[in-house]
C-alpha cells in the first residue's frame, strides 16, 4: 500500500473506533483545538472524566497505534520534553469557522469507507492549499464536493479501502484543477 492510502485507511480505522466509542456512550468527543505546536485530543467520560493524549505534531503515532492496537510499539516520533517549559490552551471550536468538523462527523457516523474518503480527499485539498493552487477557504470545498459524488459502502478489505482513498484523491484533484485555471 502506499503511504497516503494507508495513512486513510488508518484515519478510517480511527474515526470508526471513535464513532463506536460514541455510539455506546462511554466517551465524548469534546469539539476543542489546542492553541500552539502540541497535537492534542481529549476525551470525556460519561463520569466527566478527561483523558489527554499528547505529543509532537505528527501521524506517526495515531497510524501506528491504527495498525497495532492494542499493543503500543516504540516510536521514532521525537517525544515531549517536560523538563522544557510549556503550556496547554484549550479553546472550543467555531464550527461556523471549521465546517469541516461537521462533515468529519457525519462521515464518522456513517462510516463505512466514508472516513477513508473524506481523509484521502482532505490530504490532496490541504496539499494543494500549502502549494499555494487553491485559498484555504477552498479546502472545505474540495473534500466535500468529493464526499457529495461518493457513495457510503461497507468497509470490507484493505483492496477496497484502497480503491476509495485513490478514487477520492482522484476526485479531489479534478476538483482542485478546476478551481486553479
Amino acid at each position: 500500500l502506499e503511504y497516503g492510502a494507508l495513512k486513510s485507511i488508518c484515519a478510517s480505522i480511527t474515526s470508526y473506533a471513535l464513532f463506536i466509542s460514541v455510539a455506546l456512550s462511554t466517551v465524548i468527543f469534546l469539539p476543542i483545538f489546542h492553541v500552539g505546536w502540541l497535537s492534542a485530543s481529549v476525551v470525556e467520560f460519561k463520569d466527566g472524566a478527561c483523558l489527554a493524549q499528547l505529543g509532537t505534531p505528527t501521524m506517526e503515532i495515531p497510524v501506528r497505534l491504527a495498525l497495532t492496537y492494542p499493543r503500543r510499539l516504540p516510536s521514532t516520533a521525537q517525544p515531549l520534553d517536560f523538563k522544557k517549559a510549556f503550556s496547554l490552551t484549550f479553546e472550543p471550536l467555531v464550527r461556523k469557522q471549521y465546517p469541516l468538523y461537521d462533515l468529519a462527523l457525519k462521515c464518522g457516523k456513517e462510516g463505512g469507507t466514508l472516513p477513508c474518503a473524506l481523509n484521502a480527499a482532505d490530504e490532496i485539498a490541504v496539499k494543494a492549499f500549502l502549494d499555494g493552487k487553491i485559498g484555504f477557504t477552498d479546502i472545505y470545498g474540495v473534500v466535500a464536493g468529493v464526499m457529495d459524488t461518493t457513495p457510503r459502502d461497507e468497509a470490507v478489505s484493505f483492496r477496497q479501502l484502497e480503491e476509495v482513498d485513490g478514487a477520492a484523491r482522484w476526485k479531489a484533484q479534478k476538483i482542485i484543477f478546476k478551481l486553479a485555471r
